[in-house]
C-alpha cells in the first residue's frame, strides 16, 4: 500500500519527520510533499530531507491564488501567514503589515496534477496559520475534498482560525462548513504529540483493509469520529 502525505505547513519539518518515521516503522511505502512558504525557513530546514527521494519540500504558499502572493510576517517565528489580519503580524511605522512576496498555488490546482500518480491513500496535514478555511473552500469548490482520505491538523481550541480577526466568533461556522463536506480534522502536531490522533492505528487498519482486497476499503476506513469541533 502506497500512502501520500501532504504536509501543508512544513516549518521545521517535524510532522514530515513524524510521518516518515511512522511509515518506516509500519513498513509502508510512502511519498511526502511538504510546503513551506517562508524562504528563510525553507532554506534552513528543507535540506534535512534531501537524501530521501520520497520526500519533496516545496517553497510555495498554499492559498487561494495561483501565482505570487504576499506572506505576512509575524512577530513570532512560526506565525507567518497569508492572512494580514492574523494575530501578531508585524507592522510598519505606518501601521501597514510587513510582507514578502512568495510563490503561491491553490491546493486544488496542485492536487489535480497528482491524482494520476500511483497512490492508495492520501492524507493532508493542514496547519497554515489561519488560511485553512480558504484552502478547504477551494478544495470543496473544485470537488477535490473527497480525494483526501484523512485530514490532520489542530482542531478545536488550538485551531489557528481563532487567531484571524475576520473569523472571531465564527469557528462554529467553520466547523459547520467542514462537517457539511465530510471533512473531519484530527489532531496531528509535534507539540504535545501524546495528545495526537492515533495515526498508527489508522494506518494499520488501512493496511488490513487494503490487504483484504475489499473494493470498498477506503469507504470503510473513512468511518471516523469527528474531532474538527474539538
Amino acid at each position: 500500500m502506497r500512502v501520500h502525505f501532504i504536509d501543508a505547513g512544513f516549518y521545521h519539518g517535524d510532522t514530515t519527520r513524524m510521518f516518515r518515521d511512522l511509515c518506516r516503522g509500519l513498513g509502508l511505502d510512502y511519498a511526502i510533499d511538504a510546503f513551506e512558504a517562508h524562504p528563510a525557513i525553507y532554506a534552513e530546514h528543507a535540506g534535512g530531507f534531501s537524501e530521501d527521494p520520497a520526500i519533496h519540500v516545496h517553497q510555495v504558499a498554499l492559498g487561494e491564488t495561483d501565482g505570487p502572493v504576499p506572506l505576512f510576517l509575524s512577530q513570532r517565528p512560526s506565525g507567518h501567514s497569508l492572512r494580514a489580519d492574523r494575530d501578531f503580524v508585524r507592522k510598519r511605522q505606518d501601521k501597514q503589515p510587513v510582507s514578502v512576496t512568495v510563490p503561491g498555488i491553490r491546493l486544488s490546482t496542485w492536487l489535480r496534477g497528482q491524482l494520476s500518480a500511483g497512490c492508495d491513500l492520501r492524507i493532508l496535514k493542514l496547519n497554515i496559520e489561519g488560511a485553512e478555511w480558504r484552502v478547504l473552500e477551494d478544495l470543496a469548490s473544485a470537488g477535490l475534498h473527497t480525494a483526501i482520505d484523512l485530514y490532520l491538523g489542530t482542531p478545536g481550541a488550538e485551531s489557528d482560525i481563532h487567531k484571524i480577526q475576520a473569523y472571531r466568533g465564527r469557528y462554529d461556522q467553520y466547523v459547520g462548513f467542514c462537517e457539511a463536506h465530510g471533512i473531519f480534522m484530527q489532531r496531528f502536531t509535534s507539540w504535545q504529540p501524546e495528545r495526537n490522533y492515533d495515526l498508527a492505528g489508522y494506518l494499520r487498519r488501512a493496511q488490513r483493509l487494503f490487504a483484504a482486497g475489499d473494493p470498498g476499503w477506503r469507504h470503510e476506513l473513512r468511518k471516523e469520529p469527528s474531532s474538527t469541533g474539538g
